[in-house]
């Protein structure tokens, strides 16, 4: 183990001792180079540098023996001889520059690998030549080069001048511009040439200014092919390596055009003088020119932003308004220049800083060519107004919340009210159908009547809801007058009869058999109209009188006449007639009863149908209602008519067969009242309590229709019908419901219902409904 150590040590001393004798070598014969000489191991430390090293780095040699040169680099020129330094120990030669950190000096460096006896690379071997004052000189010509390039190539005008204000030289531009055929024509002129008399003086101010060391800023006039030309100037000196002022250089852009449409503005301002003193207070002013600088303004402005009118001269218009509103500002600028016309709401600046919502608008100003020149407009403080927007829409906003409340509120009271009405008014229906004694029937009757009467006040509530809302529905439809007549005379027969009076209708031989129309809303207008009769007069007659007033192509105006020998209304009453909740005294009210809706409903009505009303009435001898609607000739649905025809004919006939009937309701009375109704129109029935029942009541059971209240517990009826048309698209559903409100028939309807029935049930109403779909 011993002789294996001395072994390897001997090994080492020997390649040290190579090694040694090679530096001596390389030393003897790298000390005399006028270049950098160095040689590093191969973890880049310095192993031997020349005199050489001093000068170039103001460090001393023996500072950097045995380390890293790192610290003599800054990072970029470090990488670059890391770099090279990886590449020579690969085996490669490289060449590269670097800047020394200390001095600022480049050198030129040439590496190669630093072999020993076995040709094993142990290092490298360098050295670097000082090309800084090359680099300057090669600098120095890539700069002149860049500037001669600039100057050529530049569209303004830019001259070389002696100190004797002769022409040296001019550029391509510049010789273009001054109309000349070379600069050749230039030079050796005096620079005062052509320049306008006034400017002279202020020329030779700039040159003797600029020999001085100043850069001169000048604007003036020339004549040139005798036309006036504008320049924007700029005046400074070149000088040569000892810093003497050997010559100056002039750069000129001409700003012709610009100073003329400062001239064509400034002559809009002047005309806007007086425009300007009769602006009002309270808007601000503006006058811009293309670039967007202000050049005109109104004392608004001033006292909108504390500027002064120095400060606000030339002020760009940008810098009136806050970083969030430049680009819609500046868009709308352009928008002004592209199309003559534009406005823009932002915020403006004011004096304190803060923000200040406004609109602004302007034209395009045009001068006397069509050119545009520039931007007029005002701005309006519209502050308040926005406020007063946010307040109205939100007062918009909870008066339809309140709407929707309403109207929900209304919808509820209805289905709560008409729901106990149902079982009262159909259980009398039903008693009065079977035997009872004279005093029993005489309670019934009244109890009907009182009960007709309530649900009479509860329709007129909802009616002229429905009016307000601006709800009601007007459809057009096939009808046939006399029906509609018939189905009034039917509705009014007994209580006429009990009153004792003469119900007479005359029909015009003049109208048609069927018109198209809303039936119902004519119908819904004489039921308040004769129901309104039937209450004031007690003796005598009320006359209905129908006649085509005007026969178009497409349209008839149909007039409606309701005449009674009632009480009369009073003359001072008439005027408010169609008010709301309007009658002629408390005792009316207490005597004939009624809320005072009948008659704003009809005329909301008769609004809706763009027609027109018109009351007549003498205290004790009676009154007289005009009404005129139109609607249209010969329009018919064939689909519609047949529908009709095939209906009549089913009550025409003979025998009705028993059916079977599902009925899904959740409220116990009217439960039982339907069973009765159905039963006594000799229907088999079944009853369920909600929609989950019916859904599993139809996979076992089969059914000829279904009675479908639309507010039930657990699934409601809408949704009920929506699952059963999923699967069964044919057997009709008939939807019950205390909800009078067209919006939930409408509802009803695109759910798949077929008709619809409101409660409270009438046995009529729901055998016809029930011999519709049945047979």
């Amino acid at each position: 183990m011993v002789d294996k150590t001395k072994e390897k040590l001997l090994e080492e001393i020997k390649k040290l001792r190579e090694r040694n004798q090679q530096l001596e070598k390389c030393h003897a014969l790298l000390s005399s180079s006028k270049d950098l000489a160095y040689i590093c191991d191969e973890k880049a430390n310095i192993l031997f540098v020349n005199n050489v090293f001093e000068q170039l780095t103001s460090h001393r040699p023996e500072k950097f023996f045995g380390k890293s040169f790192a610290p003599l680099f800054d990072e970029e020129n470090l990488e670059k001889a890391m770099k090279a330094y990886s590449q020579t120990m690969g085996g490669e030669s490289p060449e590269y520059e670097l800047w020394f950190k200390d001095t600022g000096i480049c050198c030129e460096y040439k590496n190669i690998p630093w072999q020993d006896e076995k040709r094993n690379i142990i290092g490298i071997l360098g050295t670097a030549r000082d090309v800084t004052k090359q680099k300057q000189v090669e600098d120095a010509l890539r700069k002149s080069e860049e500037r001669r390039s600039s100057v050529e190539n530049s569209p303004d005008c830019v001259c070389h001048i002696g100190l004797d204000k002769k022409f040296i030289y001019m550029n391509p531009a510049g010789v273009k511009l001054n109309k000349l055929k070379s600069y050749g024509d230039i030079v050796g002129r005096n620079c005062m040439t052509g320049v306008k008399p006034e400017y002279v003086d202020a020329m030779k101010d700039a040159f003797a200014r600029a020999k001085k060391g100043e850069t001169v800023n000048l604007e003036y006039a020339s004549i040139i092919h005798g036309r006036e030309v504008w320049w924007e100037s700029q005046v400074s000196t070149i000088k040569n390596e000892e810093g003497a002022v050997v010559r100056l250089i002039r750069f000129s852009k001409n700003v012709t055009e610009h100073k003329e449409a400062d001239e064509a503005l400034a002559k809009a301002a002047r005309e806007q003088e007086g425009m300007l003193a009769g602006m009002s207070k309270l808007d601000i002013f503006y006058l811009f020119d293309l670039s967007g600088r202000l050049m005109k303004w109104n004392k608004k402005m001033e006292e909108l932003t504390g500027l002064s009118p120095a400060e606000l001269k030339g002020k760009p218009v940008l810098s009136f308004v806050p970083e969030f509103d430049q680009p819609g500002v500046g868009n709308a600028f352009k928008e002004v220049l592209e199309t003559g016309w534009g406005w823009v709401e932002g915020h403006m600046i004011d004096k304190d800083g803060g923000h200040v919502l406004h609109q602004f608008s302007g034209v395009a100003l045009k001068d006397e060519k069509g050119n545009v020149i520039g931007l007029t407009g005002m701005g309006r403080d519209i502050t308040e107004q926005k406020k007063t927007e946010k307040a109205l829409q939100q007062a918009k906003e909870q008066a339809e919340a309140a709407s929707i409340a309403k109207s929900a509120f209304l919808a509820n009271m209805s289905h709560e009210i008409r729901t106990p009405m149902n079982s009262i008014i159909g259980f009398c229906d039903l008693l009065q159908r079977r035997g009872v004694s004279a005093d029993q029937k005489r309670y019934i009757e009244n109890i009907t009547i009182s009960g007709n009467h309530l649900l009479n006040i509860i329709n007129d509530i909802l009616d002229f809801s429905k009016t307000e809302f601006g709800t009601l529905t007007i459809s057009s439809r096939v009808f046939v007058v006399n029906d509609l007549i018939s189905e009034i005379e039917t509705l009014f027969k007994q209580n006429v009869t009990q009153k004792k009076l003469n119900f007479e209708v005359n029909i015009d031989d003049r109208l048609a058999p069927k018109y198209a129309g809303d039936a119902f809303r004519i119908k819904q207008i004489l039921i308040n109209l004769i129901g309104n009769s039937l209450k004031f007069t007690t003796a005598g007659d009320i006359k209905l009188s129908i006649c085509p007033l005007s026969v178009l192509e497409e349209t008839t105006e149909l007039e409606f006449i309701v005449r009674d020998t009632g009480k009369g209304i009073k003359k001072e009453y008439l005027p408010n007639i169609f008010d709301r909740f309007s009658q002629e005294d408390e005792s009316s009210t207490r005597h004939y009863g009624g809320i005072g809706l009948g008659l704003a409903i009809v005329k909301k009505i008769i609004d809706g149908l763009e027609g027109k009303i018109r009351i007549q009435s003498e205290e004790g001898v009676g009154t007289t209602v005009t009404f005129q609607v139109k609607v249209y000739n010969s329009w018919q649905d064939s689909t519609v008519m047949e529908t009709q025809e095939k209906t009549e004919g089913s009550l025409a006939g003979g025998e009705i067969s028993v059916k079977s009937i599902l009925v899904a309701e959740d409220d116990v009375l009217s439960q039982d009242l339907i069973n009765d109704f159905l039963e006594e129109l000799g229907h088999r029935v079944e009853i369920v309590e909600d929609g989950l029942e019916v859904l599993d009541k139809l996979k076992s059971c089969s059914y000829d229709l279904i009675l479908m209240d639309l507010t039930m517990p657990k699934l409601d009826g809408y949704e009920t019908t929506i699952q059963i048309r999923s699967f069964n698209k044919d057997i009709p559903i008939l939807a019950m419901s205390a909800h009078a409100f067209d919006d939930y028939k409408d509802k009803a309807r695109k759910a798949g219902i077929d008709d619809y029935v409101t409660k409270p049930l009438q046995l009529d109403e729901l055998q016809l409904k029930l011999e519709k779909y049945l047979y």
